[in-house]
């Protein structure tokens, strides 16, 4: 569909990874699908036309998540994906028969240890260890994984040998759903696939145990649980949307700054005790310009300081220089200059590595506020007298001079002009330890996260995926338009496309304003067939 509205070099136009989808078959009379060669593909699609089945199934397939598909009423679904030569095609009968628990002196061993549902520990191995691929973190709110954990007393090496034996008694049982699954782990293997199901408005505190506070070691229930989601179904998942994960992921960017800093700033020491050993001191010519400026070099010392009080580096002391006077060079002995700059020079090279993980953060606070403190024209009724009678401008038309002290206000384009009535926000990061606060632009005071709106919650959940997460990734989002304003259904789409993780986007509305943007020529329709009964495979 190649034409000149596709634009060469544009994110959107870039080929597919998924290039054909469709389940053969559904509900015994129909076939829906799509297809698309392009990175961005929206599609239009009525209601009632299995839209949401169709996404749901996608997801499933492609992690690999069979078990999801077993109550799908379904002949066959096939798959084309870029570089790989063959479509990859399974049936109902085959799925069904590869999720029959295996018959293994072992498996059954090992559950009558566990004292636990053999279709539980099943399913666990089966879907959710298998797309762990090895990051346990992702398992830390499973109630099968926790009960494992638990009965090996948290000895991590002996759980990892469970389970990997138990995923190896769990293969063998259908070949060619051993071959589709090896497949797709080998052609996806860098990619996570992210799925944004309708329900995902349904926003978590950060705080949900009812009627007690969380005491110390105390379980975390699961998204799932938490929203009474089933474990074997088409829509289970990996809900990851709760305001607490994003404060828990800035939480882990902000460790790995302080152990990169940590552990940098040791070697180098040590490394040049060694050259003034060696004499390799006296043969450099530090540079002045290679130092880091001054806002980095304070900004890395009360990291450290402030790290002191974090477990891994409890007991040691950071003592802060004199910043001051090593850039005004005010009664710096002439002897110490070299050093200072050698050591300056290589210290420059660990802050920058550390500010490649703050600009992650910092490009997602960028994209939010975008959203969170922009003026949407889309929400603003405007009337003007034309002769003797009123009429409607176009608020997309509408141009906006904004007035105002210059001040950081974290992404915005413009100074932002306040009504008196304006609620909007803003994310506010704090450099010293990568927490984020939502102030209010009209009080300037702090915003709970919790109070935000529903449509705010999904800007700030979107973004905090595709952002302070790396590796590629195919989005598929149901109904992106739920909760958003016209202005922002136009901007969203656009945003997640030209996201530098998104390898590609799939998104199915029943809103033109979706694509009311350059994504326009990405827009088709939902592929549906209806089958007559001799049309159907066996």
């Amino acid at each position: 569909m190649q034409n000149e509205y596709f634009l060469e070099g544009s994110p959107a136009a870039r080929p597919s990874l998924v290039q054909d989808f469709r389940i053969e078959g559904l509900y015994g009379y129909r076939t829906i699908g799509i297809s698309s060669d392009f990175a961005a593909t929206i599609l239009i699609a009525k209601n009632g036309s299995g839209k949401t089945t169709l996404l749901g199934a996608l997801d499933a397939f492609l992690k690999g998540q069979f078990g999801r598909l077993t109550k799908l009423q379904f002949t066959r679904i096939v798959c084309k994906l870029r570089d790989v030569d063959s479509p990859l095609i399974v049936t109902h009968d085959e799925i069904i028969e590869s999720q029959i628990p295996p018959d293994d002196s072992f498996f059954k061993t090992s559950i009558a240890r566990l004292a636990l549902d053999p279709a539980l520990i099943f399913d666990f191995i089966e879907n959710d260890y298998r797309l762990a691929r090895g990051d346990f973190s992702i398992l830390q709110e499973n109630e099968v994984y926790d009960s494992i954990c638990q009965k090996y007393r948290w000895n991590m090496s002996d759980v990892r040998n469970l389970c990997d034996r138990l995923l190896k008694c769990s293969e063998g049982r259908n070949h060619n759903i051993d071959y589709v699954r090896s497949i797709l782990e080998s052609s996806l293997k860098d990619v996570q696939v992210v799925y944004l199901p309708t329900y995902r408005r349904i926003e978590l505190p950060l705080n949900t145990n009812e009627g007690a506070a969380s005491a110390p070691g105390a379980k975390k229930k699961s998204i799932q649980s938490r929203l009474g989601l089933t474990k074997r179904g088409l829509f289970d998942a990996e809900i990851r949307f709760g305001l607490s994960d994003i404060s828990e992921r800035l939480d882990q960017l902000n460790q790995m700054i302080l152990r990169n800093s940590d552990e940098g700033y040791r070697e180098i020491s040590a490394n040049i005790i060694n050259e003034l050993l060696s004499g390799a001191f006296e043969t450099e010519n530090p540079n002045p310009d290679e130092r880091p400026s001054k806002d980095a070099l304070e900004l890395f010392f009360s990291r450290l300081r402030a790290g002191t009080r974090n477990i891994w580096f409890r007991g040691r002391d950071v003592v802060i220089p004199d910043i001051d006077k090593i850039y005004s060079g005010e009664n710096l002995p002439p002897q110490s200059i070299k050093f200072l700059n050698y050591f300056l020079s290589k210290l420059n090279k660990v802050i920058k590595k550390t500010r490649d993980i703050e600009l992650m953060v910092e490009e997602f606070i960028v994209n939010c506020n975008r959203y969170l403190a922009g003026e949407d024209a889309s929400t603003i009724l405007v009337e003007v007298e034309a002769e003797s009678e009123y009429e409607t401008i176009d608020p997309a038309e509408l141009q906006f001079d904004f007035d105002g002290e210059d001040e950081d206000l974290h992404g915005l384009d413009s100074n932002y002009f306040e009504h008196e009535s304006n609620d909007d926000k803003l994310l506010k990061l704090n450099r010293e330890d990568l927490s984020v606060e939502v102030v209010s632009l009209a009080t300037k005071r702090n915003v709970p996260l919790e109070s935000l709106s529903s449509g705010e919650k999904q800007m700030i959940s979107l973004f905090s995926r595709l952002y302070l997460y790396p590796g590629e990734k195919i989005i598929l989002i149901d109904e992106p338009e739920l909760s958003l304003s016209i202005d922002w259904q136009r901007k969203i789409l656009p945003d997640i496309v030209n996201a530098p993780t998104s390898a590609q986007v799939i998104a199915i509305t029943h809103s033109p304003f979706i694509f009311e943007n350059e994504l326009d020529p990405y827009a088709r329709s939902l592929s549906l067939e209806i089958n007559a009964p001799d049309q159907q495979r066996g």
